[in-house]
């Protein structure tokens, strides 16, 4: 009974003797984007890639929450890898809170949309305590579908998807993807846009070589001058560049480090180059190449690879899910798409041409140079919502 994962970027210190649990979620959010990392690396040798570690979780709790119990040992196990409030009810109030917040807080310069839906099959359904589950905390929509007519049915989701994402992820599923045996399909959109609090100016794109690990390209790159959060030591620099969100709370951070090779010679480690530093306001150089990367990650593998393995077998029941005659006892697959482009206006824009002229960086100011591999990630809320690295160009 195959669920297939959609998807198309903050670390914190918790001090005090009382912890919340969105504080706690948000704790682990970064545990697990550093675990992802570093369990995707190994698939996805000198290739970019961007992945949501926020989305896989999100999918993993509803999964939990599913357990009227929850105790058993899929959901222990859930809770372990996805780094995941102690219980149940703690995990729900985080990610109502989180998403609530998450969704309300958007203008013309910056959108997010983040969305869920179930497929299920007719005469299949949910229980009604784990759909208001879904639908108050996870803000999950529940829709019936015959997945004997596959092609008609993977056009309704790709549809679906298409909207939930600004028709930046199409054709996501194909009546293939749909088994004999399909009875549900989990789907988790999100998708963002923001304009830069200070965008790059398209008369300053230089062209410069990109050191990449299969070989060096000349790539337009854009150059910008002006005040920025910044912060470096002994393995890396780090520029925040903040996103234009009423109320704040969303940036992006490059992490680049010092050497051409760094990246390679520091992914092992990678939990502390994502540890957040102490950030200064500084006058920076910044000089940013363009990119735009898509991006698949089998999850299912990357998945048990840390361990999570129950889920994936047959055995115990997650109550919520009422299927005839017998609960939901395992999940088949899971899978995730992304999609992130980096633009002189913000995190998406269309291409423009650029003048081929190198600039000197001049010698008081920090100097940032992106022409090299290196990471990056977005944070909105204090959680990381893309995370990935940028290795060829």
């Amino acid at each position: 009974m195959p669920i297939y994962i959609l998807l198309l970027v903050a670390a914190l210190s918790v001090s005090g003797t009382v912890v919340s649990p969105e504080d706690n979620l948000r704790k682990g959010n970064v545990e697990f984007t550093s675990d992802l990392y570093k369990a995707i690396v190994r698939t996805k040798s000198a290739q970019n890639f961007v992945y949501s570690p926020f989305t896989v979780q999100t999918l993993l709790a509803m999964l939990a929450s599913a357990d009227s119990t929850g105790n058993t040992r899929s959901v222990e196990e859930i809770r372990r890898v996805a780094h995941l409030p102690q219980d149940n009810p703690s995990t729900e109030q985080a990610f109502q809170s989180i998403i609530t917040d998450m969704n309300k807080s958007t203008n013309d310069d910056f959108k997010i949309f983040d969305a869920t839906r179930f497929y299920f099959a007719i005469g299949y359904s949910v229980e009604q305590w784990f759909k208001d589950i879904a639908e108050k905390t996870f803000q999950a929509e529940i829709e019936t579908v015959n997945f004997g007519e596959a092609s008609t049915t993977a056009s309704k989701i790709n549809s679906w998807v298409a909207k939930k994402t600004n028709q930046k992820i199409t054709n996501f599923f194909t009546q293939y993807d749909i088994a004999s045996n399909t009875r549900n399909v989990l789907i988790n959109a999100l998708f963002v846009m923001g304009k830069w609090e200070r965008p790059f100016e398209k008369e300053q794109n230089v062209r410069r070589k990109f050191y990449g690990q299969n070989g060096n390209s000349d790539v337009v790159m854009m150059n910008n001058l002006q005040t920025f959060e910044y912060s470096e030591n002994d393995k890396a620099k780090y520029l925040k560049m903040e996103l234009l969100r009423d109320g704040g709370g969303a940036h992006a951070v490059f992490i680049l480090p010092h050497e051409r090779d760094g990246l390679a010679k520091l992914e092992y480690q990678v939990q502390d180059l994502l540890q957040t530093p102490s950030f200064y306001a500084a006058k920076v150089d910044v000089t940013l190449p363009k990119f735009n990367i898509n991006g698949d990650v089998k999850l299912k593998f990357v998945l048990q690879s840390l361990g999570l393995n129950k889920i994936f077998q047959s055995g115990e029941y997650l109550t919520g899910l009422k299927y005839p005659n017998h609960p939901l006892t395992i999940i088949s697959d899971m899978y995730q798409k992304s999609h992130i482009k980096v633009e002189e206006w913000g995190l998406t824009a269309a291409s423009v041409a650029a003048a081929e002229v190198v600039v000197d960086d001049p010698p008081d100011n920090k100097v940032f140079v992106a022409d090299h591999p290196f990471l990056f990630e977005v944070v909105v809320d204090d959680v990381v919502v893309y995370a990935g690295r940028v290795v060829n160009l």
